[in-house]
């Protein structure tokens, strides 16, 4: 009976054994993966797209104090800091850095070739270098792209459609960054939509006090702000500068206008950051950032900001209303 009874337990175990699948691949049991986030932006500008990759981390099973630990380093816009915390992430011996965009991405690349390296959206992967193909990236770079530079034209173009009689406009940039393909993509557009463009040159430490003056010696009739996250923390004075001076404006990323700019149009940076998340779950899992294709986004945004268009005694056409995903009043 003993007997008989101790082959009926050993039968069952085999059955429980057989009919039960395996467990989904993950970190091994106990172990806490080490995810590096690395950004230009404060930590108060940059919440929004920690929140994003917390999201889309937590949809995959992914939970801080569980099974991930986040070791953060923002540089709050000094951009000379932050190869010393893209340092300081190798030397916590991370699994993956996320980075926010292309100054972070090209400030961990510069430390290490073989910590995985995510994209949470850098504008031009290719032209920065960072990766040779968007489909086999090779490396140790993967992640989301931007396409900021590919929008241009469509932001002279709406620009356009909004003050039809516009001819001249200033494009703000910051002095000592390399935006020659941005500029080379807005002088390629120009023409297209009759336009001539003048370069805003800001310069570091950012004072902001010659913007004004330069755009009213520049005699422009809109405003184009290209992406440029150590501009992000000031663009509220931004803004308010050339609100004040009665100019039209388009910004290359959301919060631009929600800060008070006429409009934007851009990738759905959030969404781009949340996808960001799908890298890090893989890369956990055992892939190689470089077998995993870059993403290029899919959906766009045009914000309108009404508020600023009643100010600046401007009718937006009913057209462009209709386009807009976002009208703030």
């Amino acid at each position: 009976m003993i007997r008989a009874s101790l082959i009926g337990r050993t039968l069952g175990l085999l059955l429980v054994l057989l009919v039960t699948p395996p467990a989904a691949e993950a970190q091994p049991v106990g172990k806490v993966a080490r995810l590096g986030l690395l950004g230009l932006f404060t930590p108060e500008l940059g919440a929004r797209s920690v929140a994003a990759v917390r999201e889309g981390l937590g949809e995959l099973g992914w939970h801080e104090g569980q099974n991930v630990q986040f070791v953060q380093r923002y540089a709050s816009g000094k951009r000379d800091q932050l190869a010393t915390l893209a340092a300081e992430l190798v030397q916590q011996k991370v699994d993956v850095i996320v980075t926010f965009g292309t100054d972070a991405t090209r400030a961990a690349r510069g430390v290490t070739s073989s910590i995985p390296i995510v994209m949470g959206a850098a504008a031009d992967p290719i032209g920065s270098g960072f990766v040779t193909n968007l489909a086999r990236p090779g490396g140790n770079v993967t992640g989301t792209s931007l396409l900021n530079t590919e929008l241009i034209g469509k932001q002279l173009q709406l620009l356009k459609e909004v003050t039809p009689r516009a001819s001249r406009i200033g494009v703000i940039s910051l002095g000592g960054m390399p935006h020659d393909r941005s500029m080379k993509e807005a002088d390629a557009a120009a023409p297209h939509h009759v336009l001539k463009l003048h370069r805003i040159v800001l310069r570091e430490p950012l004072t902001l006090n010659d913007l004004a003056p330069q755009l009213r010696m520049a005699r422009v009739d809109a405003v184009l702000g290209l992406p440029n996250p150590a501009l992000d923390d000031v663009r509220i004075r931004i803004v308010e500068i050339v609100n004040a001076q009665r100019l039209p404006s388009v910004f290359a990323l959301t919060y631009w206008a929600e800060a008070g700019g006429l409009m934007s149009y851009s990738a759905d940076l959030y969404a781009l950051q949340r996808r960001a998340a799908t890298f890090v779950d893989k890369i956990l899992h055992g892939a190689k950032p470089g077998d995993l294709p870059v993403e290029q986004p899919t959906k766009f945004e045009l914000i309108i900001n009404l508020k600023t268009a009643k100010a600046l005694g401007l009718t937006i056409p009913q057209t462009l209303l209709l386009r807009a995903d976002q009208v703030s009043e």
